[in-house]
């Protein structure tokens, strides 16, 4: 799932909010599903949120993690679930389990 790019700079300014992220994302080689979904729950911990221009995020990690993204005009989007899962292998440009490129 291709997020507009505020969104999608809101998403990964939420997986890169803990020290060291970068290095763990780097470290995710084509996770399978329940993979990323425990990576981002990680990511995220218990919960969290921030302000950034333009928009307000909050997230959850968890056996469900989530993200609310609100821009300034108050249009909010959440994420959970595979939308989540295809938002953050598109943001984070990573592979699915098999794939190639």
């Amino acid at each position: 799932m291709k997020l507009p790019p505020p969104y999608e700079a809101a998403l990964l300014r939420a997986l890169h909010s803990k020290e060291d992220a970068a290095a763990r994302w780097g470290a995710t080689v084509r996770p399978d599903d329940e993979t990323l979904r425990r990576r981002i729950a990680e990511e995220f911990g218990i919960q969290g949120g921030f302000s950034m221009t333009c928009a307000y995020l909050h997230y959850w990690g968890g056996a469900n993690p989530r993200i609310e993204i609100r821009n300034e005009n108050t249009s909010t989007l959440t994420l959970s679930g595979r939308e989540l899962l295809s938002a953050v292998r598109e943001a984070l440009k990573l592979s699915c389990p098999g794939e190639l490129f």
